[in-house]
């Protein structure tokens, strides 16, 4: 995300969707009666001179609408945000939908809270990182996914085929890492990193095989699964920081387990669901982790964890370290002190 212009006392932001990360960002960000300003197309009906019928046309207009509802569909390319317009050419009181999508460029106007500005400043950090793609691969199966801000999104799975007459000839893992390299190939853009994990040592060949075809910096971890277990492990042993890539998707694989582990040491020391509420206002809590979900109701309790001096965590529910906090009620505090 790039900020194009900055204006709180007017409560404007404009920016520009730089990739679909941002767009989970902006979920969160966006809420009820709120504005957002962007260029958008609207049918129009003219009438036909020769054919006396009305015929209809989208043409662009600048739109700005009170939002009502934000819809963002994980792995798809857009955030749709619908609303009553407020301004615009004509059909001002009516209903719109605003698609923003990478490329857009759009304005948000509201009441700014701290937290949503953290996340707007994230935003911007995050684009300036590189992304990566991890390739979990054994003898039998090449899984390439792809790391993104609010989770991982499997990109292909690639199977072998090997045989047993295949095996003793190698000839199988000629054709095999071609087809997982060509695969990707087609998934790399400028500035994103590659890491290769699994269990054994097909990982070592296939990264050679890489290194031969000119690929450059292909970072090596080992796992004892593989597939898309493999490529949780290798997050939670730190292969994503290591790429200096999307490191929020490691932190709250971190923090959660650094919860569940309080949890068996000394659950006197941690609050889930209200509990956790009623320990940041008591201010006990010292750590508050929030899942995305709850962002909207949770307003009260981040403007209190910033007076209490409680670091605060928001835990995207797209990946298994959500679905963990979504089962404690979608908040959770690790404390200073037993209560």
């Amino acid at each position: 995300m790039r900020i194009i212009n900055k204006d709180l006392r007017y409560g404007r932001i404009r920016m520009y969707v730089d990739t679909m990360d941002d767009l989970w960002y902006l979920k969160n960000v966006i809420r009820e009666n709120d504005q957002v300003r962007m260029l958008s197309f609207r049918s129009r009906e003219e009438a036909s001179d020769k054919l006396r019928e009305k015929k209809s046309e989208k043409v662009p207009m600048l739109i700005t609408i009170e939002v009502e509802s934000v819809e963002f569909h994980p792995f798809s390319n857009y955030l749709r945000i619908k609303g009553r317009i407020t301004e615009a050419p004509e059909a001002v009181g009516e209903y719109h939908t605003l698609t923003v999508q990478p490329g857009s460029d759009l304005t948000v106007i509201k009441d700014w809270q701290e937290s949503e500005l953290s996340l707007i400043k994230e935003a911007e950090e995050s684009s300036r990182r590189a992304k990566l793609i991890i390739v979990s691969i054994d003898d039998e199966e090449a899984t390439i996914a792809l790391v993104r801000a609010y989770g991982i999104e499997r990109l292909a799975s690639i199977s072998s085929g090997r045989s047993g007459k295949q095996y003793e000839s190698r000839e199988w893992q000629r054709e095999f890492f071609g087809e997982a390299a060509a695969e990707v190939g087609r998934r790399m853009e400028e500035g994103t990193r590659l890491a290769v994990v699994g269990p054994g040592f097909v990982k070592d060949s296939f990264a050679d095989f890489l290194k031969g075809k000119g690929t450059e910096r292909v970072l090596l971890d080992s796992t004892s699964d593989e597939g898309m277990n493999g490529v949780v492990e290798a997050i939670k042993k730190g292969v994503l920081k290591r790429a200096e890539s999307e490191a929020r998707v490691a932190e709250e694989y971190e923090l959660i387990d650094e919860l569940l582990s309080l949890l068996r040491r000394d659950p006197e020391l941690c609050a889930l669901g209200d509990n956790a509420i009623k320990a940041l206002e008591l201010g006990a809590a010292e750590t508050l982790l929030i899942l995305d979900e709850r962002l909207r109701d949770s307003r009260d309790a981040m403007e209190l964890a910033k007076k209490t001096g409680c670091r605060v965590r928001i835990i995207s529910s797209e990946h298994d370290a959500g679905v963990t906090l979504r089962s404690f009620g979608g908040i959770a505090a690790m404390l200073r002190y037993r209560l």
